[in-house]
């Protein structure tokens, strides 16, 4: 657990020092091995034998199929290295098979894939609105009202999500938001939260933030009973936890950070690479993400297994296919795009 600002803590084999020109050599290169077609992130996670983290620390790649040689050959993919040389380290690399996309189901329509929401009260219409529940704006389908955080120009309470749930490619700032998302109530006129004020989708997240003009609110993270009042960075092995519209509250672990990864936003937007962190399930077999858990936050857990009140991320994509696993965006990034607070100011 690392509050936002602090120093960098070594990672696995690597002093501090390395570990910081690890994590800078992905943010600098990182963009170039994603225009490779089949690659799908890269990050610094555990390097892994038959699926189970050895404890060295590698450079991680995603791939959407691991092929032989001869595919390899036939395909526009290149091999990549066993290792990457820089800066006077030589660091391991290791290759999984993962492919993402935005966890909202599809954000070009009113469609979400067919899947049991843990608990229907999230996507009803809630006054006071909280953070857990159902959003979306007109054009969209549903998502999750992440947080309540605080406008730093006007100082209004305003609500939390991704651009992918509160803008999408077929709307524009201005655009009325509404609470439930329009896949959970179609009837929209009578669900008015607010206006899209303020968005963003580039490497530096995925977020967005609404108005709550419609309704009263309560910062209190549903049924985790905990109002976040700070920000944090990721490191691996983290334990945290969310609460999303799909699959309600959810226990996770960090598994990769510094993840760069390529996810398809549709429309006229196409493929966007978003940096971020990557969650895998507490339990094994568990689930982290679905349809609609886009715009969750994830807070950490603490040693005695409750909640804090730190945010450490801002979830926005999830696995396709194989094991579940979430990916979050940063939220010092995030914040200072969006220009908000956690805390009133």
């Amino acid at each position: 657990m690392r509050l936002k600002n602090s120093d960098t803590r070594p990672i696995g084999q690597f002093n501090a020092n390395e570990a910081e020109k690890i994590r800078q050599y992905i943010r600098k290169e990182g963009a170039k091995f994603l225009q490779d077609p089949n690659v799908t992130s890269v990050g610094i996670g555990f390097k892994t034998t038959d699926g189970k983290p050895t404890g060295e620390v590698a450079i991680q790649f995603t791939v959407a199929k691991k092929l032989s040689p001869q595919d390899l050959e036939k395909s526009a993919s290149t091999l990549l290295p066993e290792s990457i040389e820089f800066d006077q380290l030589v660091v391991p690399t290791d290759v999984v098979e993962a492919d993402f996309a935005p966890s909202v189901g599809t954000s070009t329509t009113k469609t979400l894939a067919p899947q049991q929401v843990s608990d229907p009260e999230r996507t009803k219409r809630r006054d006071p609105v909280v953070p857990g529940i159902s959003i979306g704006n007109l054009n969209t389908s549903a998502g999750t009202l992440g947080a309540i955080v605080y406008d730093n120009t006007t100082k209004a309470a305003v609500g939390l999500s991704n651009w992918h749930v509160l803008h999408g490619p077929d709307s524009e700032v201005g655009i009325t938001t509404v609470q439930p998302g329009a896949h959970d109530d179609p009837n929209t006129s009578k669900n008015t939260l607010g206006k899209l004020l303020r968005s963003h989708l580039s490497e530096a997240g995925d977020c967005a933030i609404t108005s709550i003009e419609q309704r009263a609110f309560d910062p209190t993270v549903l049924q985790l009973g905990v109002i976040p009042d700070s920000i944090g960075d990721p490191e691996l092995g983290d334990k945290i936890i969310k609460s999303g519209r799909t699959t309600g509250v959810t226990e996770g672990v960090v598994q990769r950070v510094d993840v760069l990864t390529r996810i398809d936003f549709g429309g006229n937007v196409g493929e966007k690479n978003v940096l971020g962190f990557e969650i895998a399930p507490a339990a094994a077999g568990g689930t982290v993400s679905e349809g609609g858990d886009s715009g969750s936050v994830w807070l950490y857990q603490n040693p005695d297994g409750s909640t804090s009140t730190t945010l450490v991320g801002l979830h926005f994509a999830g696995s396709i296919a194989g094991p579940s696993v979430g990916i979050a965006c940063l939220p010092e990034s995030v914040f200072a795009k969006l220009n908000v607070s956690i805390k009133p100011t």
